[in-house]
């Protein structure tokens, strides 16, 4: 019963994540990924400026019930006064503050950080606020045969080997996905390729 209310809670939490992102984003995803479900989100602000007036958090009231929670020798209490294994302690902490505190300055988010699923591959993308793709990636476990044999090309007469962590790459300024993978060459440096799916080489890094 808990696991499932705990799975409930989250598809919730996700549900809602989804629905807090700005319109312009979403347009933006729904767009470029077509069909595509957003699992979570983050973005790379402090808090959400938002929705912090609804969080119904009071001082003293660490289980958001809208009362003073009941206190046991300085320790909060599910139970109520007297009873007595405690809570962890929620009391006054003392702060050792240096003399070159600098405050904290919250920012807006500049960008979003954006998971969802897509052909058997777990993807990240980053948009702006403003909907603007910046880029998207995930871990693939095999490679297009047409990059398989452009990058054997690129090796002919030595022994080579794929590595194992391979990346699916779309970003604005290629039209076709891009596929970074590590080539180990038997008695030679490695090599960490990026290539197009029609197979033509974006880069091409010696290790």
């Amino acid at each position: 019963m808990k696991k499932l209310l705990l799975l409930s809670a989250l598809s919730f939490a996700m549900l809602m994540s989804a629905q807090n992102l700005p319109s312009a984003v979403t347009k933006s995803f729904n767009k470029l990924f077509p069909n595509q479900v957003i699992t979570s989100w983050t973005d790379n602000s402090y808090y959400n400026y938002e929705n912090d007036w609804g969080d119904d958090v009071y001082f003293g009231d660490y289980d958001f019930d809208g009362f003073a929670d009941p206190v046991f020798n300085g320790f909060y209490s599910p139970y109520g006064y007297g009873y007595g294994y405690p809570y962890p302690y929620y009391g006054y902490r003392e702060y050792e503050v240096p003399i070159d505190y600098v405050v904290r300055t919250e920012v807006a988010p500049t960008y979003y950080q954006i998971y969802f699923n897509m052909d058997d591959s777990r993807m990240t993308s980053i948009f702006k606020p403003d909907g603007t793709f910046i880029i998207a990636k995930g871990r693939v476990h095999t490679l297009p045969a047409s990059v398989t044999s452009a990058a054997m090309s690129m090796f002919k007469g030595q022994t080579i080997k794929f590595g194992n962590d391979m990346e699916k790459i779309i970003v604005p300024s290629v039209a076709t996905p891009v596929y970074r993978f590590k080539v180990e060459v038997r008695h030679a440096r490695s090599h960490i390729v990026k290539m197009d799916t029609k197979g033509k080489v974006i880069s091409d890094n010696i290790r």
